[in-house]
């Protein structure tokens, strides 16, 4: 069987290109991606798709990569194939962002790849589950692959390095028809067809880890230890991806049911649960809340050690970092997966200090119209008519003060955020408590103690909404004015 032929038997077996859909191919104009445009082109009506390309000069190899641009633009426009071409400076990408040049080339690559999909899919009027990117991955990358993950260190997810289809990152799915394809063959392909690829010079130079594992590691083992090594680690990658694909369905079950993402953007689920699970599925789980979250890399050994050892001690108030400013907690019987804060916005601290306020002041037994609070902006409050015993009895989101003799102590009421060394004093108690032992009682996370705002003279905290009041300024018999606060409804949620 020829290569056409087995190209076209695993797009058909494998639905890698739906009939009726548009494949957009990665064509760099080397002989892989050369190979697989001219098999796909010659392909397109027989399996009745449509198709154009996406072509990415990293700036790489200068002269080389121009020649390459080139020789892609030319071949497409002869062919009558619609191109995205696009030139990126990946070396001073990669230094402003901290990456490497791969990470920094793969970026650049499938952000191209995400607008070529949704421009093939808005002009066809297709939905993305129609649309599809061809890589020319052959066997020998999956080798290479699988072989550079195991020199770094990997897991089942990594040696199950590169699969025939799947999800794009942007909705639309990755295919590589060239997948079981050796490269003899394609070279072979190239002669016979009479394509004239382009050739990367730098694939020569054993510099790089992936070329010096395909120059020198993978002829070795060939030579000396087994003739198939490349079917070998293909089955290898196929079994791994099956373990993968196994684990990957049980925590996605397990996240549906227990885990719980809250608005401020982070996760948080049951400390017992996760304690109870055998490592191999907890240390998935940890890894899928956190991509839920928008951390997807870069997570080490390191990070599940440590997330290990706080989830097995379970003590409340204890963390660990992630990556990228993420932090893992546990908080009362729960582990919190906490996304990172931008201090300068979300800090509740900001704007609140030094803020006067109007309230409602009533006469006993007269009524008082509504009056307004003054925060970021004017907003109403009830102001209510209260004899004494309705100001006694008065619970729930008000605090009713003696406004007088309030008002022979403090001239300015705050709403401010809580801050360090904060107290109130609470009835039945001599003396004051710490706002943070309230908190602890209370059993507010403590990623959430900064968001609680509370009202305030100059000297003392007269009330945490949701939680305690002061028993300073209680109204008794002889009150003739008592003051209403009721701001709990536009202060942030906390508990």
């Amino acid at each position: 069987m020829g290569l056409l032929e087995t190209v076209r038997e695993k797009i058909e077996s494998e639905n890698l290109i739906p009939r009726g859909g548009h494949v957009v191919v990665g064509f760099s104009g080397g002989p892989d991606s050369t190979c697989l445009f001219h098999i796909l082109l010659t392909l397109r009506n027989e399996l009745g798709y449509t198709m154009s390309a996406v072509h990415i000069n990293h700036g790489l190899r200068r002269i080389e990569s121009d020649e390459d641009q080139w020789y892609v633009e030319s071949l497409c426009e002869e062919m009558g194939i619609p191109l995205i071409s696009k030139t990126y400076d990946v070396a001073r990408i990669a230094k402003k962002n901290g990456q490497s040049l791969e990470e920094a080339g793969r970026e650049v690559r499938y952000e191209t790849f995400k607008e070529a999909s949704d421009r093939a899919a808005a002009k066809r009027g297709l939905g993305l589950s129609m649309v599809c990117v061809a890589l020319a991955h052959n066997s020998g990358d999956l080798s290479e692959t699988v072989l550079m993950r195991v020199i770094r260190g990997t897991g089942i997810g990594g040696l199950a390095a590169i699969g025939a289809i799947r999800e794009g990152e942007g909705g639309y799915r990755i295919v590589r028809p060239l997948i079981d394809v050796p490269r003899e063959d394609i070279e072979k392909y190239c002669a016979l067809e009479g394509l004239e690829p382009c050739i990367d010079s730098t694939n020569g130079q054993p510099d790089y880890l992936r070329n010096s594992i395909r120059l020198e590691l993978l002829p070795t083992l060939r030579q000396q230890y087994n003739p198939s090594i490349d079917d070998a680690l293909a089955r290898l990658s196929r079994s791994a991806a099956e373990s993968r694909d196994y684990f990957d369905s049980l925590v996605r079950d397990i996240m549906e049911r227990e885990c719980e993402f809250t608005e401020a953007g982070g996760a948080e689920f049951p400390l017992d649960t996760l304690r109870s699970m055998h490592p191999a599925i907890r240390h998935r789980l940890v890894v899928a809340i956190f991509a839920g979250i928008g951390l997807t890399q870069d997570i080490g050994a390191a990070h599940i050690a440590a997330a290990d050892g706080l989830i097995d001690r379970g003590k409340t108030g204890k963390r660990t970092d992630f990556p990228d400013g993420y932090r893992l907690a546990i908080s009362y019987e729960k582990v919190v997966f906490m996304a990172p804060v931008d201090e300068a916005v979300n800090s509740p601290a900001d704007g609140y200090e030094d803020r006067s306020f109007a309230v409602a002041i009533a006469d006993i037994g007269k009524h008082t119209e509504k009056t307004v609070i003054f925060r970021d902006s004017a907003m109403p409050i009830e102001a209510e008519a209260l004899d004494y015993d309705g100001a006694m009895k008065s619970e729930g989101p008000s605090l009713v003060l003696d406004y007088d003799a309030l008002l022979s102590t403090a001239v300015i009421l705050q709403l401010r955020a809580n801050a360090r060394g904060d107290r109130i004093c609470l009835p039945g108690m001599d003396g004051s408590k710490k706002l943070q032992d309230i908190f602890v009682d209370a059993k507010v996370p403590r990623e959430k103690r900064r968001a609680i705002l509370v009202v305030a003279t100059e000297d003392e905290v007269l009330w945490i909404p949701g939680l305690r009041r002061t028993r300073l300024y209680a109204p008794h018999p002889g009150t003739k004015r008592v003051l209403l606060l009721c701001p709990e409804s536009i202060l942030p949620p906390y508990a």
